[in-house]
């Protein structure tokens, strides 16, 4: 950030851009796949037979139990804040501290889903 505050931006090739692409959108789909194994109902709405034979332990218990969303939601802030958000100036600085201050709301509504 000290490098945006100063003036100086980081260029990124089309080549750049379009691997860290990449690494979003398998993060985004790793992050479908096991969020949507652990809902064998919903499973079955997009037509996907894993764990057809099975539903999901809705038990306070169990619910407890899950850490999937706090994982993926760290992740998030090491894919996508270090290495997506790109800070060309002090307007980006700030937009990337807001977002990180919203990773707690962020967490708090992943763990209700």
């Amino acid at each position: 950030m000290l490098l945006a505050a100063s003036g100086i931006a980081l260029a990124y090739t089309p080549t750049e851009i379009a691997a860290e692409s990449k690494k979003a959108n398998d993060f985004f789909e790793k992050c479908w796949d096991e969020t949507l194994s652990h809902y064998s109902v919903d499973e079955s709405y997009y037509g996907i037979k894993a764990h057809y034979d099975q539903l999901k332990d809705l038990s306070d218990e169990k619910a407890t139990d899950e850490k999937v969303w706090e994982r993926q939601l760290a992740d998030l802030r090491k894919t996508l804040m270090i290495n997506i958000h790109k800070i060309d100036d002090v307007k980006d600085a700030e937009a990337y501290i807001a977002r990180l201050r919203g990773f707690p709301k962020l967490s708090i509504s992943c763990s209700l889903i």
